[in-house]
């Protein structure tokens, strides 16, 4: 699990500034409503999973075992007030992170996601 935590943390560092990238969400970034939680509770990592904002929203054609648009993929069936009202963004992209090498991981998103979405 560490190895995820860890992975997941440097995946969520890598895309914040970028201009096509709204906001990322990880419980385990500095500045973030729970970043305290997540140094208490489960203090070898904030988990693997990541979410984060498109530009402009709604245009993701990424690979689906890495990560999804829950807007048009799980939530789908739910119009778009039921989706907000459930949390689900247009822009939300969320990021399942594994436990290759943190290179494999990168260059993977940045060859399949990241040219199409935010690069």
């Amino acid at each position: 699990m560490e190895r995820h935590c860890s992975n997941a943390l440097a995946i969520a560092i890598w895309p914040q500034g970028h201009h096509k990238v709204a906001w990322v969400n990880y419980p385990g970034l500095e500045g973030k409503r729970y970043v305290g939680l997540a140094k208490k509770y489960p203090p070898k990592g904030a988990g693997a999973i990541l979410t984060f904002g498109i530009l402009p929203p709604g245009q993701y054609r990424g690979r689906e075992e890495s990560g999804h648009h829950p807007a048009s993929t799980t939530h789908r069936q739910l119009s778009e007030e039921q989706q907000i009202a459930a949390g689900v963004r247009r822009d939300l992209i969320r990021l399942s992170v594994g436990l290759e090498s943190l290179d494999d991981i990168v260059w993977g998103s940045a060859k399949e996601t990241a040219p199409r979405q935010f690069l």
